[in-house]
C-alpha cells in the first residue's frame, strides 16, 4: 500500500513539475499603469522586445529574456 501512495505522488510531482517548465517563455507584452488614489494614466506599452514609455523620466526600454533595462 506505502508503494503505491508514494508512486502515485511521485508521478503527480513529476507531472507538475513537467507543466511548470514547458511555458519558459511567458509574454510581457501589454499595457501597464500607474494606479494611486490621484491618478489611473498609461505608464507603458510593451511590444515584443521594446517598450515606450508614456510617463516618467526615459523615453524607452528593451527588454531582455532575463532582465529588463532602462536607457
Amino acid at each position: 500500500m506505502r508503494k503505491i501512495v508514494s508512486i502515485l505522488l511521485l508521478s503527480l510531482s513529476i507531472i507538475t513539475l513537467i507543466a511548470c517548465t514547458k511555458n519558459k517563455q511567458q509574454s510581457l507584452d501589454g499595457e501597464y499603469y500607474w494606479i494611486s488614489s490621484e491618478r489611473n494614466e498609461l505608464a507603458f506599452t510593451i511590444k515584443g522586445d521594446n517598450a515606450s514609455i508614456e510617463h516618467g523620466e526615459a523615453n524607452s526600454f528593451t527588454i531582455n529574456k532575463k532582465r529588463i533595462r532602462s536607457n
